[in-house]
């Protein structure tokens, strides 16, 4: 821009602007990154966002010396076995968390949250028992707390490893499963 006006002492138009296709290529770049922000869904933030969210938690627990839980709904139906409404359960996930903590959804029926600065690790299971009490849902529950030293991977792993564990019994060595998304990263 500045070699446009020192050329000539008038403001050039950029080649791009001039150019539909490389104006909608660039809008397109804009729309895929903000569907990997955040959820088209339910507006909540995505995978992208939610391990970025995490690894802020973790940072910011270890400067407090406080713990980061992260907590997993997966597979959430409602009681009578048919899918929950996304709009009522994201709105009793956002209601049930303090402001700075995070509410993301991971995956289809998949919920993730993100409690920020815990000083009682009985409060990620109260958290998790009224909001499934109060929306009437069932699910699978996975639940991990950490402090320093954890990265925000191994906690979401954790979590996730919790919710998916066979019920009951004993762990199973892990099916062949698609990569979390942090670990394509």
């Amino acid at each position: 821009m500045a070699d446009a006006i020192a050329s000539s002492g008038h403001v050039q138009p950029q080649p791009f602007l001039n150019e539909p296709h490389a104006l909608d290529a660039s809008i397109e770049r804009a729309g895929r990154h903000h569907q990997q922000l955040l959820d088209g869904l339910t507006n909540l933030p995505g995978p992208a966002l939610l391990i970025d969210r995490t690894r802020v938690a973790v940072a910011r627990a270890g400067r407090s010396q406080r713990t980061v839980a992260v907590i997993v709904f997966d597979e959430v139906r409602r009681a009578d076995g048919h899918s929950q409404d996304f709009v009522t359960f994201v709105e009793l996930l956002r209601r049930s968390v303090r402001a700075d903590d995070t509410v993301a959804r991971l995956s289809g029926l998949t919920f993730v949250v993100v409690l920020n600065d815990i000083s009682d690790p009985d409060r990620p299971a109260r958290v998790a028992q009224r909001l499934l009490q109060s929306a009437r849902v069932q699910c699978r529950l996975g639940i991990a707390l950490g402090t320093v030293p954890t990265s925000a991977e191994e906690l979401l792993t954790l979590a996730l490893r919790e919710a998916r564990a066979p019920l009951g019994g004993t762990p199973e060595p892990e099916p062949e499963r698609e990569p979390w998304p942090w670990e394509v990263e």
